[in-house]
């Protein structure tokens, strides 16, 4: 691993005041991305049937899942048996209650505060991985793989009426907390994380674990605060379970019933022989490549990418991070993800990707090292800009799918 701000670490003040500009900046730069794409899609884009149709709402970026956030939002929580009606419970609530929070605090409408509050958490994310990042990989490094995160097919999330941004807010604050040895903050941060979205829910186990690890080497009374520490971290996907439960069933069948039912092409039945041996990648990529040229421009190929380069990044972190916070998050996050996605022809949305970039592109930047070392210091940067103007055109034609409700054709 390399650590090039370890070499001469900056002041706290210096560290923050860069961790802020570089975020700053590189909020503005996935602004641009995506509004490069809704001016694109608005163009040469047929409008779809995830066009806006809610309440008069025409906004860009108000979109599929959009719907069920605001409906949380104004409504709380609604089923009424049947998984086809469009409940919206499978729905984390922690992106509904910042919402309706910042909505009652600053007078602005629902609407209006959901799109400020992303803007405002993926600024700070981005400032809390800077900060991570810098410390484990270097400061110019780091602000790579920001870059590639939040210009990625699917980075508009960060920017639509979805929980994107506030997973990775708590994500982020979670390994920062971590890395500080602020066990309290981590706590909360992952119990929040655990109530962001369903795939929050192992990361948050994972620091539970790693907090009850420490428990085990402390003693008296700071063995005894780790416990806690711990306990907390379930809180958040503990409170979101508990309330499914009481008001409409248990949540660990119900759930799975209705992604299953409401969205069945999205939630095949799993064959496990092919899930393990990698037959359904094998497969995919099989007809991804029997379709020409005209692949690339496609979803599915873009999420098969995302996927098998996610694979190669999980096989990175055990062999080069084998005793690192990022190999204990990321790799149980990558098996939730591969076991739950890889079934289906789409992979799920490409949105949903969003947090493997960070492992993807940390493997890349140590390439771009090895590359520097091995071969020339000039090839390696070529490539790098390549890989990166290549992941910035994926999501802007994205996008331009996604801004008129067509990105599953797109």
């Amino acid at each position: 691993m390399n650590t090039e701000a370890a070499a001469s670490p900056p002041s706290r003040v210096a560290d923050l005041r860069a961790a802020f500009g570089w975020s700053l900046l590189l909020t503005l730069v996935s602004w641009l991305n995506v509004q490069a794409g809704i001016y694109l899609g608005r163009r040469f884009v047929d409008r779809g049937p995830g066009y806006p149709g809610y309440a008069d709402i025409d906004a860009d970026l108000f979109r599929f899942d959009a719907f069920h956030y605001k409906s949380i939002v104004d409504f709380g929580y609604i089923y009424n048996g049947d998984p086809l009606s469009g409940p919206n419970i499978v729905f984390a609530p922690m992106f509904p209650l910042l919402v309706r929070l910042l909505s009652a605090v600053s007078g602005l409408n629902s609407l209006a505060a959901g799109f400020l509050l992303n803007k405002v958490l993926l600024f700070c994310a981005l400032a809390f991985l800077y900060l991570c990042l810098g410390d484990w990989i270097g400061r110019r490094r780091a602000v790579f793989t920001l870059a590639a995160l939040v210009t990625a097919a699917g980075s508009y999330a960060f920017h639509a009426y979805y929980s994107e941004s506030t997973f990775l807010f708590f994500l982020s604050l979670s390994l920062l907390g971590y890395s500080r040895g602020w066990w309290a903050v981590t706590a909360v941060a992952a119990a929040a994380l655990g109530a962001s979205r369903l795939t929050g829910m192992p990361i948050a186990a994972v620091f539970a674990v790693l907090l009850c690890l420490r428990a085990r080497s402390a003693e008296g009374a700071a063995r005894w605060r780790y416990v806690a520490y711990a306990l907390v971290c379930f809180a958040g996907a503990g409170a979101y379970l508990t309330v499914i439960g009481v008001k409409f069933g248990n949540p660990f069948t119900l759930l799975d019933t209705i992604q299953r039912v409401s969205w069945g092409r999205f939630h095949p039945d799993v064959d496990w022989v092919r899930l393990v041996s990698g037959g359904y990648l094998f497969q995919y990529w099989r007809d991804a490549l029997s379709r020409g040229a005209r692949t690339a421009l496609q979803i599915p190929t873009c999420n098969l990418l995302w996927t098998t380069l996610g694979l190669f990044a999980f096989v990175y972190l055990i062999l080069a991070w084998r005793r690192h916070v990022l190999t204990y998050v990321f790799v149980p996050y990558f098996l939730f993800i591969y076991a739950t996605n890889t079934t289906s022809l789409f992979l799920i949305a490409a949105h949903r990707y969003f947090t493997l970039m960070i492992p993807i592109f940390v493997m890349f930047t140590a390439l771009h090292g090895w590359l520097s070392r091995r071969v020339s210091p000039v090839l390696p940067w070529g490539l790098s800009a390549v890989l990166l103007l290549t992941n910035c055109a994926y999501g802007i034609l994205h996008t331009a799918g996604f801004n008129q409700g067509a990105w599953l054709g797109f």
